[in-house]
């Protein structure tokens, strides 16, 4: 039932385009504003002097993806208020609707790295195009992405991790929500 419930959350988040596509655009924006950063910081010497403006921009680039986390998933609940109380009227678990809704958090997500892949394969097949247009390949460092691939894995193990934030305000949310109360108030 499970993977049924996440293809049902991908086709729920899909449908609303109004909340969808921002989301990935920030999303977007934000992974790359995170793997710049953890582009230009050294990691193994992280807590010197030198590196302390890194490790803040570091740490206030988190602090945005957990802010925005937990704003997506506020904004996910108000608007499919009436569908939870719908799904655990007809006998839903807590846990399954969780299932359904993380799942619509995790796609976003997952949407926001594959464009930001994306971006990077285009970026170096047109950087390495011009540089062999010129006949220049003695300037090959050039034609490397700007991004790298473990900064960008670091930068989707961190994202996770901040969306563990919004997951736990998922299932306190739902735990709260009666369906015979919720029913009456939206009368």
């Amino acid at each position: 039932m499970g993977l049924r419930i996440v293809g049902k959350s991908i086709i729920m988040s899909m449908r609303t385009k109004r909340r969808f596509i921002p989301f990935v655009i920030i999303y977007v924006s934000l992974i790359v504003w995170l793997s710049f950063i953890l582009e230009q910081t050294d990691l193994t010497n992280i807590f010197t002097e030198s590196e302390r403006e890194n490790l803040n921009m570091l740490l206030i680039s988190f602090s945005v993806s957990i802010i925005m986390s937990v704003l997506y998933v506020q904004i996910i609940i108000y608007n499919r208020k009436k569908e939870i109380v719908t799904l655990k009227c007809i006998g839903w678990t807590n846990q399954d609707i969780g299932t359904l809704l993380i799942g619509e958090v995790m796609w976003v997500i997952t949407v926001g790295f594959l464009i930001v892949f994306e971006l990077l394969i285009h970026h170096a097949a047109v950087v390495s195009y011009y540089w062999h247009q010129n006949g220049s390949s003695a300037n090959w460092d050039m034609t490397k992405p700007f991004l790298s691939i473990p900064n960008i894995l670091l930068t989707l193990l961190l994202f996770v991790s901040a969306q563990l934030v919004g997951v736990w305000m998922i299932y306190r949310k739902i735990a709260k929500l009666r369906p015979i109360v919720a029913v009456r108030v939206m009368k």
